[in-house]
């Protein structure tokens, strides 16, 4: 559910939470996207019914002084991450890992300025887990995906370890959230099946150009519905 608000604009149902918590309808299948405008009571509670929160910290910070993934932190709760918006902002897990870290950095540091500054409030493995077994969790699939364990469902992302701009790799996890990007990605299997091998996408060419030429037909309908007109930058 996104728990959503523009600055200044009220919340539609602003008790609607408490009703329902209440009423014992939430628990750990219930998602809480942004809750950035949830009351600190209302985020407690949240917690306390077993919610599990998504933080979309590129779109949040578009609207608000601070992103959401603190608050659930405080709680002793990690968050999963989204990008949320994918018609202003990337939708890549590798661009929203760098933003999330770096930006809860920027927010701890200024709670606190007198922290040295030879020590980071948090890892580039905090990141790493956020994007891949929070994600899971969030889902309620932990069990299946999120890990590389075994009994899990083959997922698997392998990266160009040789291209020049990581090479060497000294600390993997690092690595991925500072460094890559999709160019990096050269495999993906899901569910133990290629999807992605050697940099190219294991699809018919002809099936990608068809879906493609549907998505551009989709954008000028949504277009000329909506009587669009671009405005420069």
């Amino acid at each position: 559910a996104h728990v959503w608000a523009w600055p200044n604009k009220p919340r539609v149902a602003p008790q609607g939470y408490r009703t329902v918590i209440e009423a014992g309808l939430i628990g750990p299948d219930h998602n809480v996207v942004h809750f950035v405008y949830s009351s600190d009571e209302e985020l407690k509670a949240l917690a306390d019914a077993g919610a599990r929160f998504t933080s979309t910290p590129v779109c949040e910070l578009m609207g608000n002084p601070s992103h959401s993934i603190g608050r659930v932190l405080a709680l002793g709760h990690k968050p999963s991450l989204g990008a949320d918006n994918q018609t202003k902002v990337a939708g890549d897990m590798f661009s929203v890992m760098r933003y999330a870290i770096q930006s809860q950095r920027l927010l701890e540091h200024q709670a606190d300025p007198t922290r040295p500054d030879t020590t980071a409030p948090r890892s580039s493995r905090d990141a790493f887990e956020w994007a891949t077994i929070e994600g899971a969790r969030m889902m309620g699939l932990e069990r299946r995906i999120g890990s590389l364990t075994p009994g899990k469902q083959a997922d698997l992302i392998m990266l160009r370890a040789d291209d020049l701009g990581i090479f060497p790799v000294h600390d993997p996890v690092n690595t991925i959230v500072f460094y890559c990007d999709r160019s990096s990605v050269a495999s993906v299997m899901i569910a133990g099946e290629w999807v992605k091998r050697d940099g190219r996408l294991v699809y018919a060419s002809t099936e990608i150009a068809r879906k493609q030429a549907r998505m551009v037909e989709s954008l000028n309908h949504l277009i000329e519905k909506a009587n669009y007109v671009h405005a420069p930058a």
